[in-house]
């Protein structure tokens, strides 16, 4: 009998890319920490608002300062106060315009001056803690989050000038669906 290659992972001894890829999965190390922010699918809000929070949490959402590290020409200051570049933390925690729709969701009691101040340092991280902190008022900040994203929106593609209140409104909406 002569020598023959035989490849050791199929019934049938032959080699085929579907079995070689089966077999380098194997050596891969599974990743052993699962991400932080799997509890934004368990949020009593609407799948749209969701799936934005994923993209927030990932990083993904196109802000300015995203886009021009992508490697796209784009002027990258804040269309809000021209003053900083628009980045996830800036857009929608540090604008003096953003500012004013978190202030009056406090005033009008619809979220709690100590909710508001676990977002100050960082949204992903605000985020995060005020899920550790099983804080009632998650779900109505991502609302305000959201639209906070559409007023920003709004401005660019269509001119709109953001009114705080109407963000406001615009979260209140949405709770109400």
């Amino acid at each position: 009998m002569e020598d023959s290659y035989c490849w050791g992972y199929t019934g049938s001894g032959d080699f085929t890319t579907k079995s070689a890829t089966w077999r380098a999965h194997d050596n891969l190390k599974p990743a052993h920490t699962s991400w932080k922010f799997n509890w934004i699918w368990k949020l009593d809000v609407m799948p749209k608002i969701r799936i934005f929070l994923w993209q927030l949490c990932h990083k993904a959402l196109p802000t300015k300062a995203t886009l021009l590290q992508r490697g796209l020409h784009i002027d990258p200051v804040c269309p809000g106060c021209h003053s900083e570049i628009e980045d996830t933390d800036h857009l929608f925690i540090g604008c003096h315009m953003v500012k004013k729709i978190w202030d009056l969701a406090v005033s009008h009691n619809w979220i709690s001056s100590q909710s508001l101040s676990l977002l100050e340092s960082s949204v992903t991280e605000g985020l995060h803690n005020l899920h550790q902190a099983r804080d009632q008022s998650i779900s109505r900040i991502a609302l305000l989050l959201w639209s906070v994203w559409k007023s920003r929106n709004a401005m660019i593609f269509a001119n709109d000038v953001p009114q705080p209140m109407g963000s406001l409104i615009r979260a209140k909406r949405s709770w109400a669906e």
